[in-house]
């Protein structure tokens, strides 16, 4: 495949969707989005905060809502997909003569976790067949059969992509009371919320597995004469083991048969007149949407956008001199030059002005680039996800110690741990601990993953400190609560005298794991760990943080700590 043809600069630049024209206007780093508030809550959320931030909700799309002079009749439950057409729930879930609605009569509603200018989104648990999903509701009602019917649309649209493993799943649509609801599966978040937690999850080898899983998406939208129109970060959604899925169909398009063969061939586009269509987001728009051009090849510069905003982890323009420049072929290089060669010719070919020269899904996906990295993405999830299943049905014992601790005992680990980086001055380490700079990754992450998870996925989780606190117990007061160790009894559904517990309690005490080989790690030879600088069973004693912290680290942690931590209430303790 060839290169793009450099586009010269035209003199008329494209026009600019008018409630852009006061923004952002032109590339810049990556910004955190404010927590999410709602000064007026959902009719159907239930009074709780929501479990994590969401982005400020965008500007309507649509007509401005109705008077309350004109009141709604209410109108009973349609099903609107073959789903629930064929199999409608059993009346001792669902029974049309209650006053409740539908939707509360068959889902239990967790919460609101997404919001747009369109729908709002929660997270559900179904009466049917007690498993957790999305339903999406639109915020208006009907203003009218026009509305009614593109509204509709989206729903069977979505309904005939057909299951892919890119492809966010649909289960059911129904209508009620003038809203449209769609039931999808559940994903943890969305790609844009995900990029925002930390930096590490963008950059350019992060943005290449994005790339090859939307490829495969839109390979798979396109084969089958469907183009999204409306591709963005906000859109994308990721599960539990990491695998991307393109999701909210509202601007999505069926392209007429005979003009689907010519789009994909690049011959040309289909004019605004021959379709309905809205606006979508003008930070990823393709310039040949704003002459009225719409077709596959659009869905391929979204992308590219996307892509170049998640590798250089920046903001994208709304506006100005630099999104008209973005628009004719002409990459920021204050920040694409510190991309790979492969990433940056990626994106050229992304991002080229004339959609007739624009690359097809089809084409990415066959280049060398991609594909050996696709097939290592596979793997990948493979692996992930085989281990999910397992997960699913084993018993998981989940120990976790205070942060502070933790932060000490992994210091001198890092010392004695000739296989990892030389741990460098303590208050620097400090800092790498708060960001999650040290190997495997952030100590926030992975306690409030497993708490997350504690009960959908039947982890025990215990603390460090509560284990320590029942052995002096008994080794202080010759009291014998064993409660930790009664609890993992319980847990693993054992039942053993009090005497082999008190043989538990003694084998694992601190003092003789130290000295136990098996325990110890003195077996691991010294190019490996070295133990002449520090013992790996090194005093195992709660509070010994504060042997190390200054007043003012301990400050410093302590407001990062709270930030980080707000949106769990795991019961650490730093002193017993």
């Amino acid at each position: 495949m060839s290169a793009p043809h450099q586009t010269s600069v035209v003199s008329t630049p494209l026009p600019l969707p008018t409630h852009f024209s006061h923004a952002q206007q032109s590339f810049s780093l990556k910004k955190r989005r404010p927590p999410f508030s709602s000064s007026s809550s959902s009719s159907l959320s239930p009074s709780r905060p929501l479990s994590h931030s969401l982005p400020p909700r965008p500007p309507s799309k649509g007509c401005p809502p109705l008077s309350r002079v004109f009141h709604h009749r209410p109108t009973p439950w349609t099903p609107l997909s073959r789903s629930l057409i064929d199999s409608p729930p059993p009346c001792s879930v669902y029974n049309p003569s209650r006053p409740q609605t539908f939707f509360d009569q068959c889902f239990t509603n967790l919460g609101l976790i997404g919001r747009g200018s369109f729908g709002e989104v929660f997270k559900v648990v179904s009466l049917v067949d007690g498993c957790q999903y999305a339903v999406k509701r639109s915020v208006q009602r009907f203003r009218g059969e026009v509305e009614r019917a593109r509204s509709i649309a989206e729903a069977w649209n979505h309904e005939g992509l057909h299951p892919h493993p890119y492809v966010l799943g649909f289960i059911a649509a129904w209508e009620e009371a003038g809203h449209l609801y769609i039931q999808t599966e559940l994903c943890c978040t969305s790609l844009l919320l995900y990029a925002e937690e930390t930096p590490f999850h963008t950059g350019e080898t992060r943005a290449w597995t994005y790339l090859c899983d939307m490829l495969s998406a839109l390979d798979h939208l396109h084969a089958n004469g469907f183009a999204h129109l409306d591709i963005k970060p906000a859109n994308i959604f990721i599960t539990k083991s990491g695998r991307l899925k393109l999701g909210d169909f509202g601007l999505l398009i069926k392209l007429p048969t005979d003009a689907r063969k010519q789009v994909i061939e690049g011959k040309r586009e289909i004019k605004t007149e021959d379709v309905d269509l809205q606006e979508g987001d003008p930070r990823y728009m393709a310039p040949e949407l704003l002459r009225g051009e719409y077709g596959t090849a659009a869905d391929i510069f979204s992308l590219g956008v996307s892509i170049l905003e998640l590798a250089c982890n920046i903001e994208v323009p709304k506006g100005g001199d630099d999104w008209q420049y973005l628009r004719m072929g002409h990459l920021p290089a204050e920040f694409t030059n510190a991309l790979s060669e492969d990433m940056q010719y990626m994106l050229r070919l992304m991002l080229n002005p004339e959609p007739c020269k624009r690359v097809t899904a089809q084409q990415l996906l066959s280049l060398p680039s991609v594909c050996k990295r696709k097939w290592r993405r596979q793997l990948s999830l493979c692996i992930i996800e085989s281990f999910l299943s397992l997960f699913h049905w084993c018993q998981v014992i989940y120990m976790a110690r205070n942060a502070k601790d933790i932060l000490v005992s992994y210091f001198y680990f890092d010392r004695m741990n000739l296989t990892q980086p030389e741990p460098g001055p303590w208050d620097g380490y400090i800092h790498k601990f708060m960001k999650g700079q040290l190997g495997w990754g952030s100590w926030y992450d992975h306690v409030k993953g497993y708490w997350k998870e504690r009960n959908e996925r039947n982890i025990l989780y215990i603390l460090y400190e509560d284990m320590k606190e029942s052995f002096l117990y008994v080794l202080l007061f010759f009291k014998n609560p064993f409660r930790e160790i009664k609890r993992i009894m319980h847990y693993l559904d054992l039942s053993v005298s009090e005497d082999v517990i008190e043989r538990i309690v003694q084998l694992t005490s601190f003092q003789v794991m130290k000295d136990n080989p098996m325990a110890n790690y003195s077996y691991i030879p010294k190019p490996v760990f070295d133990q002449s600088i520090c013992a790996f069973m090194r005093k195992g004693e709660v509070g010994d943080w504060v042997n190390h912290f200054t007043p003012a680290q301990s400050q410093m942690f302590d407001e990062d700590y709270a930030n980080q931590m707000k949106d769990v209430d795991i019961p650490f303790r730093f002193n017993i």
